[in-house]
């Protein structure tokens, strides 16, 4: 299931080069990411846990923490691909399987195998090699695209230890996306970004985005998080930035060099040794 999130996840940035280029931007895509997804997503959670869908007390509060490291991730993201180009932004939001250990190991006291810390380094080599020539140096795309890879970090650790995980699935992203829309809304309200004005084509690219990333793929990475473990699922969702590149090649006819083959290769063999450890 995560590895299938995160090849979903990797078409994302096609998408939202449809969307900027018919009348989107950064701030307002990723308010229509979770709010678009809601009314799909409510009428799953109904079906799913009936009339009793609030969450109430403790739980409450643990998912709306949940939800800023949640909204924070698509929009520092997505702001960044403002600054440098969308294939660096991800690979360097996907250094965040190292905080992910760090976090596991220095918050929660878990032991990391060695094989992990293998598998971690090697996705790491991996997404870095397949964008080592596209790398241009602004420094304000690389801070956010860090500090998305941090906050995404914080929700993957966090949704695997603050017992959200025996919440109901539907129950629990529908919460996640009301409240990640609600701040969004209030930012992109605040700071005249808030957009209607978008084509046809701008608006189903949008609606699309929404649907596959919110209601799609983080439904499917929640729950491989609660199966294989927040570490073994943050390494291997690095095949997020392998899409990335078959997309590329194959849709934007873009180059296929010797040194991204070899990142394919290092992402692909680091999934299949951890695939293959949690099998075991």
């Amino acid at each position: 299931m995560v590895a299938l999130s995160s090849v979903l996840y990797g078409c994302m940035p096609l998408l939202i080069k449809i969307a900027y280029e018919n009348g989107g931007n950064p701030i307002s895509t990723a308010f229509y990411r979770f709010f678009l997804a809601l009314p799909l997503v409510f009428l799953l959670m109904r079906r799913q846990v009936g009339r009793r869908w609030l969450l109430r007390g403790p739980t409450l509060r643990k998912t709306i923490l949940l939800s800023v490291a949640f909204g924070l991730t698509p929009f520092m993201m997505l702001i960044a691909y403002s600054y440098i180009t969308t294939g660096m932004a991800t690979s360097i939001m996907y250094i965040y399987p190292v905080f992910v250990l760090l976090g596991s190991i220095l918050i929660y006291k878990e032991k990391a195998l060695p094989i992990r810390i293998f598998c971690a380094g090697l996705c790491i080599l991996g997404v870095f090699l397949c964008y080592a020539s596209d790398f241009q140096g602004n420094a304000i795309g690389v801070s956010l695209a860090v500090a998305s890879g941090v906050a995404y970090a914080f929700y993957v650790v966090y949704l695997g230890k603050s017992g959200l995980a025996e919440v109901p699935s539907f129950q629990l992203v529908f919460h996640v996306l009301l409240f990640s829309s609600i701040g969004l809304f209030f930012v992109a309200l605040f700071s005249g970004e808030l957009t209607i004005g978008m084509n046809a084509t701008g608006w189903v690219a949008t609606i699309c985005f929404s649907l596959i990333a919110s209601a799609c793929a983080g439904l499917l990475f929640q729950i491989g998080i609660t199966r294989i473990g927040p570490q073994r699922a943050a390494i291997l969702s690095a095949l997020d930035p392998v899409t990335c590149v078959l997309i590329s090649v194959f849709v934007l006819n873009e180059a296929f060099t010797v040194t991204i083959f070899f990142g394919i290769a290092c992402i692909l063999i680091s999934s299949t040794v951890l695939a293959f450890l949690d099998k075991n």
